[in-house]
């Protein structure tokens, strides 16, 4: 994937792009080195994100990045939060507490999960958390990375058409109102 955000940044005219990847993608794309050395342990395992304006649009195999902060400290919040994601069955992916350093007992919680805001679930589950259980800060919906990612994307977007062309037909034979 370093490699590959390499290349698109070679690509593009936009002085505000950057991507990490090693000494060797920056000769084969012709990039300037900006900074070298950045991890902070020598066996590093990091998680790279593109950051910039507007949100990709959705692939069929996407990832949402929300932080959740509970509105009081109270036995329950934390459950609250998480029935809005089981209810709708989206999968979390990564569940972490971090306090605010606000006052004791108050906490954050970063969540990732699969979909993307552009999804009708994963919107609903956003504002409902945002309405009823929390503050919600919304960092991104994006396409899920890894080996099998374009294999998963193309078959469930093929599953998605398929779907949608199910539900067409069936509302091709709703009768109109009296």
């Amino acid at each position: 994937m370093n490699a590959q955000a390499a290349e698109t940044v070679s690509a593009t005219t936009d002085g505000s792009v950057a991507a990490i990847a090693n000494q060797r993608a920056a000769e084969v794309y012709g990039l300037d080195v900006l900074a070298a050395d950045i991890e902070d342990h020598p066996e590093n395992q990091t998680r790279f994100v593109v950051v910039g304006r507007g949100i990709p649009a959705p692939t069929g195999h996407d990832k949402t990045s929300i932080v959740c902060f509970q509105r009081s400290d109270r036995p329950g919040s934390l459950l609250a939060m998480l029935q809005e994601f089981a209810a709708r069955r989206i999968n979390l992916s990564k569940l972490e507490s971090r306090p605010t350093k606000q006052s004791l007992g108050d906490y954050c919680f970063l969540i990732d999960f699969e979909g993307h805001v552009a999804d009708e679930l994963v919107a609903d589950c956003l504002r409902t958390l945002s309405a009823k259980q929390a503050h919600v800060k919304y960092l991104g919906s994006y396409p899920v990375a890894g080996q099998a990612a374009h294999a998963r994307r193309t078959a469930a977007g093929k599953a998605w058409r398929d779907a949608s062309r199910w539900v067409e037909e069936l509302r091709s034979e709703v009768r109109p109102a009296p």
